[in-house]
């Protein structure tokens, strides 16, 4: 059977439609992860990205909740502001104020936090645990949000959140302090460079998907103590902020185990079926990073 042939007798009026919404949408890799699990679990699906701008945020979830799409994922700008719009959220992703997966019931969407499990799951592939270390999170959006509820549920003693507008810092520290015993600190972005207790920086911002971008130019010597060094962002492989952390750092990655592993998680709501072979993972991995070096 050619390919053709394989995509003719795939898809067909039982398959399952799962998706991404976010604004952009051009760079991501999420349909080549859901659609090679589906492929290796034998499930009847198929994962397409849409492109969903702001404005039409509210009209996109209600549209694909007519056309029966069963699952969705949710990318920037819109892990917070799609709450709204949802039937329920899981108490999980109510604590972190932030969603990423989206299943679709009889009662409109119920909102989930995979993101946290692709985080945590990041630090343990690496053999390194956070407890009693110091952090530091630049940014303070959806992806900032799961990365500060990771790092205090996996034991951090103290986090600093930096971002650009200071009272959503302030918001994520006081959701942190409702639910963990952590010391936990709102900054503006440009105090970054005073910090050089940090053995953990988290890059959760969407600056650096395109170009040469970083948040905020980086003095080296805030990698004084650095131990992990992580960039939630996959795509450029090794971003600005990446690569001005080489060389003072014991490990720094990149966002995409995060991303194959809440990938993974999302699926296993989608479709109530535990992924059990993670074998195609090196594949995936070897092809983005070809694609991106």
């Amino acid at each position: 059977m050619n390919t053709s042939e394989k995509i003719i007798d795939f898809v067909n009026g039982k398959t399952t439609v799962l998706g991404l919404i976010g604004d952009p949408v051009s760079h991501t890799f999420s349909p080549q992860i859901h659609n090679t699990i589906a492929e290796a679990s034998g499930k009847n699906t198929v994962y397409v990205p849409f492109h969903v701008e702001n404005d039409n945020l509210k009209s996109a979830i209600e549209g694909a909740a007519a056309l029966s799409i069963a699952g969705l994922n949710v990318t920037v700008p819109h892990k917070k502001s799609v709450i709204p719009f949802l039937s329920a959220i899981d108490p999980t992703a109510e604590k972190i104020g932030a969603v990423n997966t989206l299943k679709l019931t009889k009662n409109g969407y119920v909102g989930y936090n995979t993101d946290i499990t692709g985080i945590t799951n990041t630090f343990k592939l690496k053999n390194y645990s956070p407890k009693g270390k110091t952090a530091a999170v630049i940014g303070a959006g959806g992806t900032a949000n799961a990365a500060a509820f990771a790092l205090a549920e996996m034991g951090a003693k103290t986090i600093f959140i930096f971002n650009r507008t200071i009272n959503l810092a302030k918001t994520l520290a006081n959701s942190l302090k409702k639910h963990y015993d952590v010391d936990v600190s709102a900054k503006p972005l440009f105090d970054v460079n005073s910090l050089s207790s940090s053995n953990i920086f988290v890059q959760a911002t969407s600056v650096g998907m395109n170009g040469d971008a970083s948040p905020i130019a980086l003095d080296k010597g805030i990698f004084e103590n650095a131990e992990f060094i992580f960039d939630a962002i996959y795509s450029p492989w090794e971003t600005a902020f990446l690569k001005e952390a080489k060389g003072h750092c014991k490990i720094c990655v990149n966002g995409f185990d995060m991303l194959i592993n809440q990938a993974i998680a999302s699926y296993e709501i989608f479709t109530e079926a535990s992924v059990s072979d993670y074998s195609f993972t090196k594949s995936l991995y070897f092809h983005q990073k070809q694609k991106n070096v």
